[in-house]
């Protein structure tokens, strides 16, 4: 699908840039930080998973670590 396309094509940039950076993309992750991104309150995103509110911040903040690690 998409999403796979999307790893794909991120795998090759990090193989061009030197970026050694291990890539897991997960759907459900990615459209809760999609959504969060997106200004959905913390309250609404919640139920939306069965993830312990501790380890969707701790994705949330890994993510936000790599995306600095790239930009530089």
């Amino acid at each position: 699908g998409n999403l796979s396309r999307i790893q794909k094509r991120l795998h090759a940039l990090q193989q061009k840039y030197h970026v050694n950076v291990q890539l897991n993309l997960n759907p459900t992750a990615s459209a809760l930080a999609e959504a969060w991104a997106k200004g959905m309150d913390w309250r609404a995103i919640m139920p939306m998973t069965t993830m312990d509110q501790g380890d969707l911040v701790r994705n949330l903040r890994r993510s936000m670590d790599v995306l600095r690690q790239i930009s530089k």
